[in-house]
């Protein structure tokens, strides 16, 4: 069987319900956070007088702002710079219109071990600071105007971490993620071609629901899949129901008719939009693909061998 390969060069999440009111939101939350270089007894609680900790926006390495020292337990790999423990502390306030809504935060990524809290309460440990890191703060937070503090614990006091300079802190962005009860997972939506030729693509589409109502609600996928140059594609709408407290992984097919096809003279993309409708709301995940098969490069040698189309190509770097 030949495979045909998406490569995604952008994702974008939108969220548009039949009224036109957006339901998912991504809010950055980069600016005004607060910063202490050290180990901070209670720095998690709500309670705690942060006032003289240092004004600052994320992403922030801590860890190149220091001294370079040969005695520094990161070695040469780390590039003789300090090890240690940050704290970042953020208070933020969540509209009362977003109650009922469920809302996620999101880090780009943290190094390296870290704890993140909300009002006091532990959302998580990560023992690796290279993945994103998403939590569910729904449950603890206050909806009346009050502040929500966001406490997070960076800690790459183990060393040597690894063979080259890691930084340490928030060293992404970081993201308030609002979405309904009901929504498309962040990063749920997976497209993949398991047959293509320049007469046929086959597209499958497979998208992560979630249900975190109260109540089973029946849900319909649809993709539309678009041409560089307009040309239209709809998968019929596919009716699931999804429990209360469930996700469902569901599944489209979209046949795409004399596919144009990727390669280095024709760049030829498509976009294929998602969307989930239950009731009132519509969840929309777009996707940026391209019809290609992948790259295959000699790491011994300059020149870069592309499949395409069947064929196999050269290119020569300069």
């Amino acid at each position: 069987m030949r495979f045909f390969y998406v490569c995604i060069f952008g994702l974008l999440f939108l969220s548009l319900p039949a009224n036109g009111q957006q339901v998912r939101k991504i809010v950055s939350i980069d600016k005004g956070w607060k910063f202490q270089l050290g180990e901070v007894n209670n720095g998690q609680l709500s309670t705690f007088d942060d006032s003289n900790w240092r004004i600052m926006d994320v992403p922030h390495d801590w860890s190149i702002e220091g001294d370079y020292d040969q005695n520094h337990t990161t070695k040469r790999g780390g590039g003789y710079l300090p090890a240690g423990i940050g704290w970042y502390r953020k208070a933020i306030v969540v509209p009362k219109s977003d109650a009922g809504k469920r809302i996620f935060i999101e880090f780009g990524g943290v190094m390296a071990n870290s704890d993140v809290w909300i009002n006091g309460h532990l959302l998580g440990h990560r023992p690796f600071g290279y993945l994103p890191l998403l939590y569910d703060m729904t449950d603890y937070l206050s909806f009346d105007g009050k502040p929500n503090t966001i406490a997070v614990r960076a800690d790459n006091t183990v060393q040597p971490a690894s063979r080259w300079y890691t930084g340490a802190g928030i060293y992404r962005h970081v993201n308030l993620i609002t979405v309904d009860r009901v929504h498309l997972d962040r990063w749920g939506v997976f497209i993949f071609t398991p047959e293509v030729s320049a007469q046929k693509a086959s597209v499958t589409i497979q998208a992560s629901v979630t249900n975190q109502s109260s109540g089973n609600q029946k849900i319909f996928l649809q993709t539309t899949i678009t041409s560089h140059l307009g040309k239209i594609l709809k998968s019929e709408p596919t009716p699931v129901t999804v429990n209360a407290g469930q996700t469902v992984q569901c599944e489209q097919v979209i046949s795409v008719a004399n596919p144009e096809l990727w390669d280095i003279e024709t760049p030829n993309i498509y976009t294929a939009v998602t969307t989930v409708t239950a009731a009132a709301l519509c969840c929309m995940v777009l996707v940026i693909i391209a019809l290609n098969t992948p790259i295959v490069r000699n790491i011994h040698d300059t020149p870069i061998a592309v499949v395409k189309s069947g064929q196999l190509s050269v290119i020569n770097l300069t």
